[in-house]
């Protein structure tokens, strides 16, 4: 299936309209580094991380519900990454910090669990819950500037967040490049992005690109890792459910390609110019979104925020809110998009036609 023609139609897609806005951080510089959306106590919230604060806000007022400070027993604390795990039930956020000491705190209270889930001296690439487990990708082989692409045999780490230890591994060729999970039949699959080169000294641009799957619980592959195009470099990547098959949406040249993970073949490709920042899957009451957010590094570049049905890859709404890049982004489940801006959060809606 080729999706460009309906991904073309700008003049059919509606527009975004902000909702509300609000900073997250005192500090007068802070930066939104990461956001995402989740029910607690019954009511749906979003939640972000800027410089060493968590926030919880109710999605329907945008009244603050929880300000945290993780604590920062160490150099380079700054809140680089978030996601939504569970606990007994309860949603909890887990955050990363540049120097990858990764904490879990509690949603509707904010307070810190425990001790760190993990120290790992060094940001991890990509960390993402699946429950009460934690994928964390850090990396394989050589990364000083000499290997322009990392080598060697890599591997998603495995964590349970309730007992702070690592409990397995998710093998595979090369360098973590992202993690994305979903529910399929009742368990969580996780797909990972990864690059490998077997000649970085000699060759640095032979790389292979590939994404591998696995029963998150068991570490069983769900099928032989998938080679990409050559147009198609890890990168940003979600993953969801369509038509009852497991699907992973990854970067392809001048936008989405979409591959069926059971099958293992490409099923879509999508327009979408620019560079892609951020991908996350939603499902909403309406049915599945896929929102995309990114933009131009130049100072005078303008950020950029799409979202798409992928059952037929209808466009649904699109907007710029300034300058810069949309790194991190969220799906609300009514289908509205929260997203950074600077140091605040926003709450974004599909403008009806």
């Amino acid at each position: 299936m080729n999706a460009d023609d309906n991904a073309g139609k700008d003049s059919m897609t509606a527009n975004f309209v902000e909702v509300w806005r609000t900073p997250v951080a005192d500090e007068p510089n802070a930066m939104v580094r990461a956001v995402a959306s989740v029910e607690s106590a019954g009511r749906a919230v979003a939640v972000a991380v800027a410089e060493t604060t968590l926030g919880v806000w109710d999605l329907a007022s945008g009244q603050r519900l929880v300000r945290s400070t993780i604590p920062d027993a160490q150099e380079d604390s700054t809140l680089v990454s978030l996601t939504i795990g569970r606990l007994d039930g309860n949603p909890i956020a887990v955050t990363a910090d540049f120097g990858g000491r990764i904490q879990a705190s509690d949603v509707a209270s904010g307070e810190p669990l425990g001790e760190p889930v993990a120290e790992l001296h060094g940001r991890p690439q990509a960390v993402v819950a699946a429950g009460g487990l934690l994928l964390v990708g850090r990396g394989a082989g050589a990364t000083s500037s000499v290997y322009e692409v990392p080598v060697a045999d890599g591997a998603v780490e495995v964590w349970d967040i309730a007992a702070r230890q690592r409990t397995g591994w998710l093998p595979h060729d090369g360098y973590t490049d992202s993690i994305a999970v979903t529910e399929y039949h009742g368990r969580m699959v996780a797909v990972a992005g990864s690059i490998h080169s077997p000649q970085p000294l000699l060759d640095p641009d032979d790389y292979e690109s590939h994404l591998t799957a696995w029963d998150a619980a068991t570490g069983e592959s769900i099928r032989a890792p998938i080679h990409l195009p050559d147009d198609s470099p890890a990168g940003p990547l979600a993953a969801g459910v369509l038509a009852g098959r497991p699907v992973a949406v990854v970067v392809g040249r001048g936008g989405l390609r979409v591959w069926d993970l059971a099958e293992g073949r490409e099923i879509a490709t999508v327009a979408c110019p620019g560079r892609i920042e951020a991908i996350t899957w939603g499902e909403t009451a309406a049915g599945p979104v896929v929102l995309v957010g990114g933009g131009d590094i130049r100072p005078d570049g303008r950020n950029w925020l799409r979202m798409w049905d992928p059952r037929d890859w209808r466009p649904i709404a699109e907007t710029s809110t300034g300058s810069g890049r949309i790194s991190s982004c969220a799906v609300a489940p009514d289908g509205s998009a929260i997203v950074p801006w600077a140091g605040h959060i926003q709450l974004l809606r599909p403008e009806k036609s």
